[in-house]
């Protein structure tokens, strides 16, 4: 089994899906697929990229029409239908401004990477995450000769963090 022919279960699921998103934990997964998946998928977010040329295991989404979105701390995959002009289905409208002050919506840092990197492929950029705690550019964004590098916080586990922080990364 080699390339697209190897994940063939996993294009044939999401082609049948009709909601835009599914969400699916890496176990369940294997378990369409019939294999495990190589320890790069349980510890790396860039084996789930969203890659031109794509690997072998973009190919069996971007063939359904679909992007993958990591959370490796929760072992979950989601999995996003893409518009027809090629973007992420995200719907921008869904962020609520209003939501965000309220103090019982409190985003941890991966949600706002992954929140970023769906706004902004959306957006035709090609974005790199680096999820969990690992060092360096949290987003790295590029669309034709235009690159951002972004550094993303989440919300803060003590009271200090969560009024001073921003500013402190300022």
């Amino acid at each position: 089994m080699a390339g697209q022919q190897k994940y063939r279960a996993l294009s044939d699921l999401l082609r049948k899906q009709t909601a835009d998103k599914l969400a699916i934990s890496i176990t369940e997964l294997e378990g369409i697929v019939g294999f495990p998946l190589p320890a790069s998928a349980k510890l790396y977010p860039a084996w789930w990229a969203n890659q031109n040329p794509p690997s072998s295991q973009s190919k069996a989404w971007a063939s359904a029409g679909w992007n993958a979105f990591p959370s490796l701390k929760t072992g979950a995959i989601t999995f996003s239908r893409r518009d027809p002009s090629g973007g992420s289905s995200f719907d921008r409208s869904s962020l609520n401004r209003e939501k965000v002050l309220l103090p019982e919506f409190r985003l941890e840092e991966d949600e706002i990477k992954n929140l970023l990197r769906i706004y902004l492929e959306g957006d035709r950029w090609k974005a790199a995450v680096v999820e969990g705690g690992a060092h360096g550019i949290d987003i790295d964004a590029a669309r034709g000769e235009e690159r951002w590098i972004i550094e993303v916080k989440g919300c803060g586990s003590l009271s200090a963090m969560r009024v001073n922080y921003f500013l402190g990364a300022l």
